[in-house]
């Protein structure tokens, strides 16, 4: 206890004695405040009591002179008490000093605070008595807004005893100041603190919460502050600039340590100001802060001219927000100019926080869109990247954030010219804000874009059949189809767009008389069973009422199926013909296919009368499949992309279009599987007929469901199966047994070509009762091996490995299995390639009767491509 020091326990002292000195200490900056409380009152703070709380000079208690300030809180709802001292703007490097005495501990699990720092009406660091341990912990806010808690003592803080607290606080990001000292020893000190920027704005005492309960004195307070002054040193002139990887001429890299603006062109205007400054930067020691406030004509911005015929341009740099602009406005971040017109920009709305762009068209309206749904945070240093190149509808801009993409767009309906600067900071005045900027760089490259690429490798698929026609359209012309322009329609290889590679094909068709612009590709006789594959983009929208043809399939010169868009309200939609010429029209999506964006259309036609297979997928995702079309019969001759029809109007991007084609397999002269099994059959399909009509198919996600050509055991065809480790990808076919069957024989050749990762299993038969799966087998991914799982009525699984050797991949394999559900003695047999590798009658299952079979994938992901071929199940009643 300090020489002439009173404990808070001692009797009763004479009245205050304000003609005591006030406290003073060595610390450096403006005194704020300093209070002894010997005025008898609490003029020189901002008092804060709520319910039972009280906030009063006393006598009972005192450091030196006669008094001391009391706070009191209880745990009653509502109850608080504190003091707040308001620090003078521009003076926000702060040091905090006093007495302090926890007379009453806070509620367990709570703290009693000694002294807290705020930047605005943020706490970002604060000492306090922890109640659990007793401890001196302290509290500091990162600009992240994650909160780092560290313990100073290793005993417990004294209760009934005056204890002297001193702390500072310097914010500067990464490299805020934070001291510590605990009756007169240092117990923390370090100037490499994780947290916030900005101006200490006040010191608080007391407890910041209700309830939290407690009773603390404290007497000779002082507060002192000074203009922030980063302790880092001046900047660093030899520090490297700034490099990326973007392609082009380097038309500035500054990363500020040259302590000066002059590679940029500064607007700082009224209250704005343009200035280098040391407590904030990324590397070195420096960076730049632009302030802007709400009063009439403030701004500041830094603007960079682009040399002339480097209209192609990147601009890279870390960016701070550190003070919003006014409510619906915005911070912006980086700007580009045709002239002196914007063209293009990020910012930061002001009302969400999130990450917007804002494009400008050839008509001169702008196109602002949300690039994050999350705020993009305040007080922390974020990496943004931005790249333009004008080029009217086909103008190309992309952003990332913090290294990920949130944008990329080839086809915005943008200006046309060269970039010919770039702006950082505000652009209107008032808008209020201060934003830190660092390592910025701009590089720039002449505006055409590069010449198509034809050693690109030609698009694939894994699609079944003899592949037609695959084309990147890199050769930069159009060679491989019938092309078939009138009017004003053009088909034209362009290098302004492209998925892969460098160039795509573009169809553009107007409302002229005569304007049309389509591709065909014609189907070699024999493969009438085709897949189209292809990315594409509509840029240009047909007339109301119309719509953008994607696939149209025919046969002979009569079109029997085709994918579209739909102007009136931007679906998918699916159309196919039947065999009285009657058209049924499908809605395939709920929501607009979006435009000026590359999408990947895949379709599948197999016609068969009223069992045509038809299947529609949109970016991966399957949006169609049916094998119980109502169609027409005989094969699809021929494959064309572009609307059909003179003025319809509409502007498509295609690249990467793939057509595959295999025979129709001869259904009626197909002779079906058979075997020795006992039993009815209650379905027998070596898949000639071409389609899954058998079976009940379940697919999702990206999965295809198909019978293929390419991998068969007996015949032309055979099922495949292909998952992927995709959300919702799974396919699988299942087949309900009759009811009252007490014995089940499921029969088949199985193909694996590919498996998923190691853990995961390869499904061969799965038999289950009602919607409960209670005895499989599987390939096991770890070992290649052959194992049973059975349901027991615990509900609990029971593996069982049937074989010791691996299962051979790209191999047909012979799988046979018997399940005669009876639960405690249910009877399973396995075969493996004709030899039995399980036997068992008295198998422990929950299941008294077989429901259905399945094979492929029951969940996802489970990712496999499996073929299927010569498929016998037989029920025993």
């Amino acid at each position: 206890m300090k020489a002439g020091a009173t404990s808070a326990q001692a009797t009763l002292a004479p009245a205050c004695l304000p003609a005591t000195a006030q406290p003073t200490n060595g610390f450096p900056g403006t005194t704020v405040l300093a209070d002894n409380f010997e005025s008898g009152t609490l003029s020189q703070w901002k008092v804060w009591a709520a319910g039972t709380g009280t906030a009063a000079v006393v006598t009972n208690a005192h450091v030196t002179g006669a008094c001391s300030a009391r706070l009191h809180e209880d745990a009653l709802a509502g109850s608080l008490s504190n003091l707040t001292k308001a620090i003078p703007a521009g003076l926000g490097d702060v040091y905090a000093d006093g007495y302090f005495d926890v007379a009453t501990a806070g509620v367990t699990g709570a703290a009693n605070s000694y002294l807290r720092f705020y930047i605005g009406t943020t706490r970002v660091a604060s000492v306090y008595r922890n109640v659990n341990d007793g401890s001196l912990y302290l509290e500091t806010l990162s600009s992240a807004g994650t909160w780092t808690r560290t313990r100073l003592t290793s005993t417990a803080v004294s209760m009934w005893r005056w204890h002297h607290i001193q702390m500072h606080v310097l914010p500067n990001g990464a490299a805020t100041t934070v001291q510590v000292w605990l009756d007169g020893t240092s117990v923390y000190s370090n100037s490499h603190v994780n947290g916030r920027t900005g101006n200490i704005s006040s010191v608080s005492t007391g407890n910041e919460f209700t309830i939290q309960r407690g009773d603390l004195y404290l007497d000779n307070l002082i507060i002192k502050a000074q203009a922030l002054v980063a302790p880092a040193p001046a900047c660093l002139p030899a520090t490297a600039q700034p490099t990326n990887s973007f392609p082009g001429t380097t038309v500035l890299a500054d990363n500020f340590e040259s302590g000066t603006l002059s590679q940029w062109k500064v607007w700082a205007a009224g209250t704005g100001t343009a200035a280098v400054v040391t407590n904030a930067h990324v590397t070195g020691a420096c960076s730049a802060r632009l302030h802007e406030d709400a009063l009439a004509g403030s701004l500041s911005n830094l603007t960079k001219a682009i040399p002339a015929g480097l209209g192609d341009v990147y601009a890279d740099g870390y960016f701070d927000v550190a003070t919003a602009g006014v409510t619906g406005a915005a911070n912006s971040y980086l700007r580009f100019y045709i002239g002196t017109t914007r063209v293009a920009s990020v910012y930061r709305n002001v009302n969400d926080g999130s990450l917007y762009l804002e494009t400008l068209s050839s008509a001169g309206t702008w196109t602002r869109t949300r690039l994050t749904s999350t705020a993009v945070s305040m007080w922390r240093w974020h990496h943004i990247q931005m790249h333009v190149l004008p080029n009217g509808a086909a103008t190309t801009v992309q952003v990332w954030l913090d290294g990920t993409s949130v944008y990329s767009n080839s086809h915005v309906n943008g200006r046309t010219g060269n970039i010919s600067s770039v702006s950082t900071g505000n652009e209107f005045t008032i808008q209020r804000g201060d934003l830190y900027l660092d390592n910025l760089i701009i590089k720039a490259q002449p505006t055409p874009p590069p010449t198509c690429q034809p050693l690109t490798a030609a698009p694939s698929t894994t699609f079944p059949g003899t592949t037609v026609v695959a084309d990147n359209f890199e050769s930069g012309v159009l060679s491989n189809w019938a092309v078939n322009t009138g009017g004003d329609g053009t088909a034209a290889v362009v290098n302004t767009a492209a998925v892969t590679g460098a160039c795509s094909t573009h169809l553009h068709a107007s409302t002229a008389a005569g304007s049309i612009a389509t591709l065909t590709k014609t189907i070699p006789a024999g493969l009438g069973d085709v897949y189209a594959d292809g990315s594409l983009d509509v840029a240009g929208l047909s007339t109301q009422g119309g719509a953008n043809s994607y696939f149209r399939f025919y046969s002979g010169t009569t079109r029997v199926a085709a994918i579209y868009r739909n102007v009136a309200d931007g679906s998918l939609w699916l159309e196919t013909l039947s065999p009285t010429n009657v058209w049924t029209r499908t809605k395939l999506t709920g929501t607009p296919v979006s435009l000026w964006r590359w999408h990947h259309l895949q379709m599948h036609v197999l016609p068969n009368g009223a069992a045509t297979t038809v299947q529609v997928w949109l970016d991966g995702t399957s949006v169609f499949s049916s094998s119980t079309v109502n169609g027409r019969i005989g094969d699809i001759t021929s494959v064309a992309t572009g609307n059909e029809f003179a003025g319809q109007q509409g502007d498509l991007y295609l690249d990467n279009v793939i057509i595959k084609a295999q025979p129709v397999a001869n259904c009626a002269a197909a002779v079906l599987p058979t075997n020795s099994f006992p039993g009815t059959t209650v379905v027998a399909d070596n898949f000639e007929c071409g389609n899954l009509n058998k079976w009940t198919l379940q697919l999702g996600g990206d999965a295809t469901a198909t019978v293929q050509q390419t991998t068969v055991h007996t015949g032309l065809s055979a099922a495949s199966l292909v998952t992927t480790t995709n959300n919702l990808s799974r396919a699988n076919l299942s087949h309900a047994i009759p009811a009252a069957s007490t014995d089940v024989y499921a029969d088949g050749w199985f193909n694996i070509t590919a498996i998923g990762p190691v853990g995961n299993d390869v499904p061969y038969f799965r038999f289950w009762t009602g919607s409960t799966r209670f005895a499989d087998i599987y390939r096991y991914n770890s070992t290649g091996q052959l194992w049973l799982r059975v349901l027991s009525p615990a509900g609990t699984d029971i593996y069982a490995q049937l074989t010791t050797s691996s299962i051979s991949l790209s191999a047909w394999h012979h799988v046979q299995m018997r399940v005669a559900a009876a639960g405690p003695t249910t009877t399973i047999q396995v075969w493996l390639d004709g030899v039995q590798v399980y036997n068992s009658a008295a198998v422990n299952t929950s299941a008294t009767s077989t429901t259905s079979v399945m094979m492929g994938s029951e969940h996802y992901p489970q990712p496999a491509s499996i073929n299927i071929d010569d498929v016998i199940i037989k029920a025993v009643p």
